[in-house]
């Protein structure tokens, strides 16, 4: 049972929580790689490598961004530029479960690591930022007649509560960030989303264990 809390965690587990965050500060951090690595077709993971071909083979979608669902995938959706970057770290969660004794399902549209009577129900998703949207001269052109029009059907007495745009008023933007997050409810008050390179899933799944 995880609790809300970390002064009402056991005693042992607190420990491994302490040992964890010294080994985490006093580990250095490894240099930023230029380039993503590649995982070959043939080297990919067994546990993923349905999602790794879907990917490699989807076709991008009218705001480019690639899917893998369905029968035997992790219901992955990134931007199209994450695609090389997606498969290695999901090639290494399934090398990192595996070294432990466990395996990765899919589940849905998530994946879940199982050790009975317990399970981690968990999502590999890419950060999406709103940003304002900055309108192109031709997006202010359409939104000035649409202005006019309004203003002329308001004098002819013609109301209408549709306010229509030429434009939206935010993008939401990819950006090629990926975050494991995890799904389960019952995680409260605990620190639920590792940004990249992060080891804190395999970590939680040792407390578990």
């Amino acid at each position: 049972m995880i609790h809300g809390s970390r002064n009402n965690l056991a005693p042992e587990i607190r420990k491994v929580l302490e040992q964890e965050q010294e080994r985490r500060n006093t580990k250095p951090k490894p240099a930023p790689s230029a380039e993503a690595p590649t995982v070959p077709p043939e080297e990919v993971h067994p546990a993923i490598s349905a999602t790794a071909k879907a990917m490699r083979k989807a076709k991008p979608g009218a705001d480019e961004v690639i899917a893998a669902s369905g029968h035997g995938c992790r219901g992955i959706e990134v931007g199209t530029g994450s695609v090389e970057r997606t498969i290695p770290v999901l090639d290494s969660i399934a090398r990192a479960l595996d070294a432990r004794g466990l395996k990765v399902e899919p589940i849905g549209n998530c994946m879940r690591v199982a050790l009975p009577p317990d399970s981690l129900t968990f999502s590999l998703i890419e950060r999406i930022e709103r940003r304002n949207h900055v309108p192109t001269m031709e997006e202010q052109a359409k939104e000035e007649q649409l202005r006019k029009k309004q203003e002329r059907n308001a004098r002819l007495g013609i109301w209408s509560f549709n306010r229509e745009r030429a434009y939206p008023e935010f993008d939401f933007v990819r950006t090629g960030a990926l975050c494991i997050q995890i799904a389960d409810q019952y995680v409260r008050g605990l620190r639920r989303s590792w940004g990249d390179a992060s080891r804190a899933l395999f970590f939680c799944i040792e407390i578990a264990r």
